[in-house]
């Protein structure tokens, strides 16, 4: 009787052990897919941040160069993370919350620019105008 509740026991033990190292080299892989997703993430939406300001600011240009009163509406997607969109004098600027902190990511425009940028995740009707010597930019 004695040998067999050991035997019960030895294997029990293994199961144990085996899942132990099984979780040992599975969670490690697990946070390192995480980390990569993440950066991963971010890339993505840098690049659609970049995609958002050269297409505003090739909109502006054209509509500055047409003159007033000429109109635009432009649609993009504004993605999330964005913790807020500025435009100042003749820049673009986002700030970004990344894996690393905030970052800003700014886009030069070579007209004048004036308004606002609406920084809620989603797509948005934004309008161009021309207003003489500069091109205001709204929701």
């Amino acid at each position: 009787m004695v040998k067999i509740l050991s035997k019960k026991g030895q294997v029990s033990m293994e199961y144990v052990m085996l899942f132990g190292f099984t979780f040992l080299i599975i969670l490690p892989l697990i946070i390192i897919g995480f980390l990569y997703s993440s950066e991963s993430e971010d890339q993505i939406i840098t690049s659609q941040i970049n995609q958002i300001a050269k297409k505003l600011v090739d909109s502006a240009e054209e509509v500055y160069y047409y003159g007033a009163p000429a109109r635009t509406v432009v649609d993009i997607y504004i993605p999330k993370n964005i913790k807020s969109a500025i435009i100042t004098g003749n820049t673009i600027l986002f700030k970004v919350q990344t894996v690393n902190g905030i970052n800003d990511i700014a886009y030069s425009s070579p007209v004048a620019i004036n308004g606002t940028i609406p920084n809620s995740e989603g797509l948005k009707h934004i309008k161009i105008e021309a207003k003489g010597n500069y091109v205001w930019i709204s929701e």
